[in-house]
């Protein structure tokens, strides 16, 4: 599968993909800091009748939405920090 390329917040990030042993690997890197975290393994077997493109897709979504919710919290907590000051 091609990698997907995206923004967020001016940062960019790449989601990268891979069948190994049976499992489709995905892993999301920052290009800023060159950070990785691995979207986690999912077996064949669990993913029966989705196309390449649904898994694509659903691994697409998961590593945006970890993306905008680490700065919702980093955002959180900078704004507790503000109201401790």
């Amino acid at each position: 599968m091609l990698p997907h390329t995206f923004s967020y917040d001016g940062t960019t990030y790449v989601v990268s993909f891979k069948l190994i042993a049976d499992q489709w690997r995905a892993v999301l890197y920052r290009r800023d800091n060159g950070s990785i975290a691995e979207l986690g393994p999912v077996a064949i077997e669990d993913l029966s009748g989705l196309s390449e493109h649904a898994i694509r897709a659903g691994y697409i979504g998961l590593a945006e939405w970890l993306v905008r919710g680490r700065a919702a919290r980093q955002a959180v907590k900078r704004a507790h920090l503000d109201e401790a000051a």
